[in-house]
Parts: C-alpha cells; sequence; structure tokens
C-alpha cells in the first residue's frame, strides 16, 4: 500500500502597487551622490513638493552622519543636515535620487 503524503504550497502573488506621492512631512530616503558615503541611504524629511505626480522633484532636509558624511570645513558636518532641492524619484536607489524606505513585514 503506498501511503505518500502531497503537500501543495499555494502561491500568493503580489503586485507592487505604484508608489505613492509624498507629501510635505514624509520622512524617505536619500542616497548620498558623492565622497566617502557615496551610494549610501540616509534619511530625509520632505520640505517641498514641485508637483503632484511621481517625477515631480521634491526638496529634503537631510540628516547626515557628520563628518563621515561631508568634508571637514562643511557646516553640514556641524549641523548634521544637508538641503537637496529638486531632488528626483528612482524606484531603484541611485545616487542623488530619493525612495521609500523597504517596508517592514
Amino acid at each position: 500500500m503506498d501511503h505518500t503524503t502531497h503537500t501543495e504550497h499555494a502561491m500568493h502573488v503580489v503586485e507592487a502597487a505604484e508608489p505613492r506621492v509624498p507629501t510635505i512631512g514624509d520622512h524617505i530616503l536619500y542616497v548620498l551622490p558623492d565622497g566617502q558615503s557615496k551610494g549610501q541611504n540616509r534619511p530625509a524629511a520632505v520640505v517641498r513638493t514641485w508637483g503632484t505626480t511621481l517625477s515631480a522633484p521634491i526638496n529634503l532636509q537631510v540628516f547626515i552622519d557628520g563628518y563621515n558624511d561631508v568634508p571637514y570645513d562643511s557646516i553640514a558636518a556641524v549641523t548634521g543636515q544637508l538641503w537637496k532641492t529638486s531632488v528626483q524619484y528612482s524606484s531603484e536607489p541611485k545616487p542623488g535620487t530619493w525612495h521609500w524606505p523597504a517596508q517592514k513585514a
């Protein structure tokens, strides 16, 4: 007598929704464009939006890691913030762009 057990796993496919358009006060991630931390993500707050679509640029206050991210003679190293204007969205993190943080499961 054959007692083979078959287990079927249901596959649940979730399509990624289009990212939402940011609004003032949202926290996003900015990809540093240069320096020794080039390509690394830093948290940022949206301070201005230039449109109502995802392709519209936004202005940010970027929270940096002081002297680890910018030169010693930079005021940003002291304040811990960079002001970045007209930053574009990218679904794949690229230097000088912003993206949403990964959603926690």
